[in-house]
């Protein structure tokens, strides 16, 4: 039988959800920053909005990119809404690169 070989370089990972704010945590924090852990590039693709119903002052956060716990965190604005789920202006290039 073959040894398993070992992943010496991680892989790019790429993950989207319509709505993120690092200080509540969630799946998508703990899944990105696991991720990140075991060596990978790791980006959260979202958007510039915060999730509706939060009772916070703006609900506008802005687009960018940000670090959390050893993931980047790409936000992009929003061009409309389809119920609660919101439609972005990608231009992932300008945030991904090799």
């Amino acid at each position: 039988m073959t040894e398993p070989q070992k992943i010496t370089k991680g892989f790019t990972v790429v993950q989207t959800v319509p709505y993120f704010q690092p200080g509540i945590g969630g799946p998508d924090y703990y899944l990105c920053r696991g991720l990140s852990e075991l060596h990978n590039k790791v980006y959260l693709l979202t958007s510039d909005r915060k999730r509706p119903g939060f009772s916070h002052n703006r609900h506008v956060i802005g687009t960018g990119q940000m670090s959390v716990d050893g993931f980047k965190v790409c936000r992009f604005r929003t061009l409309f809404r389809i119920g609660s789920v919101p439609v972005l202006d990608w231009n992932v290039s300008r945030f991904i690169s090799n």
